[in-house]
């Protein structure tokens, strides 16, 4: 269950948790973890908030030297992403990988639902 300091984030959640059935849909409707991820996120996060909000919370350093007229960051840094919806993010990725490629393989599991690759994936995703 999520804490309570992220239910302003939350659009729609069970009240038991996210639902194995609602993760097999999730799971069945996306080919790869990345669109596994987005897909999660536009369930939990309402897509405007998403797309001002970031992982990491600091400025895009791609834009780093483009300023306003002003003297002021075109792209300033979004609202960092909560870390309880991000470890939550990243273990259902987990999850997901678990039952794809079987808990025996533990080492792909790790591998692919670490917390530099699902941040790479929530990072993609929240610029949609």
């Amino acid at each position: 269950m999520l804490s309570s300091s992220i239910s302003w984030m939350i659009r729609r959640i069970s009240p038991a948790g996210f639902t194995k059935k609602e993760m097999k849909e999730l799971s069945d409707r996306s080919a790869s973890d990345s669109i596994f991820c987005g897909l999660l996120l536009m369930k939990l996060v309402d897509v405007e908030k998403l797309m001002v909000s970031s992982v990491t919370g600091k400025p895009c350093q791609r834009f780093a030297k483009v300023k306003n007229c002003d003297g002021t960051r075109a792209y300033p840094p979004g609202e960092k992403l909560d870390r309880n919806l991000f470890e939550f993010i990243c273990n259902k990725v987990a999850e997901r990988n678990a039952i794809k490629f079987g808990v025996e393989n533990l080492a792909i599991i790790r591998a692919n639902s670490s917390k530099a690759k699902v941040g790479q994936y929530i990072a993609q995703k929240s610029k949609i």
